[in-house]
């Protein structure tokens, strides 16, 4: 991004922190954690998909990140904010399974 705006990483780093708040590897960190909560939220991705999506090496450390960001795993994070479309209790899978005569 430096060379693209025609300045030394160290004057794009202080200009893009003075214009946004944030030095540029902090805004993108936070705007893959924004991106995290809201695929978090549609539940119908698992954590490893999302992890992966998102260029974080592992699962393991993407709900490092995702934790230490927001205080909670992301598994935490989607129960308590989304509602996941694929994981169905046995009671609902009986309800909803004919019944054999």
């Amino acid at each position: 991004m430096a060379s693209i705006a025609c300045l030394s990483r160290y004057h794009f780093a202080r200009a893009f922190k003075q214009a946004v708040g944030h030095s540029p590897h902090r805004y993108v960190s936070i705007r893959r954690l924004d991106r995290a909560k809201a695929l978090l939220t549609q539940g119908d991705r698992s954590l490893v998909d999302i992890a992966l999506a998102l260029s974080f090496s592992d699962q393991a450390s993407f709900t490092r990140a995702f934790s230490q960001a927001t205080g909670r795993a992301p598994g935490q994070y989607r129960r308590e904010f989304g509602s996941r479309q694929h994981d169905s209790s046995p009671a609902d899978i009986r309800q909803a399974l004919p019944v054999l005569a």
